[in-house]
């Protein structure tokens, strides 16, 4: 499992033993709101945004089936 944070890092998790496997940080010039996994595997894609910017912060991603196209969705409703 990938998770994101407010700190700007994404984590990966073994979840049968519940500990943290890895850390990346600065993966956002803000703050992680969406990470995804993209279909083959090969890439971790995070977004987010700025706080004061609720309007434009990223809060959702996902990747094609063939991992060539990246799409999002923001709390200003734009995709």
């Amino acid at each position: 499992m990938i998770s994101g944070s407010t700190d700007k890092t994404a984590r990966r998790w073994d979840q049968q033993e519940g500990k943290e496997i890895e850390e990346v940080r600065d993966v956002c010039e803000q703050r992680a709101y969406a990470v995804v996994v993209s279909k083959d595997g090969r890439w971790v894609i995070t977004a987010g945004g700025h706080f004061n910017q609720t309007d434009r912060m990223v809060t959702c991603i996902n990747s094609s089936t063939d991992s060539t196209l990246l799409a999002s969705g923001s709390w200003d409703g734009t995709a």
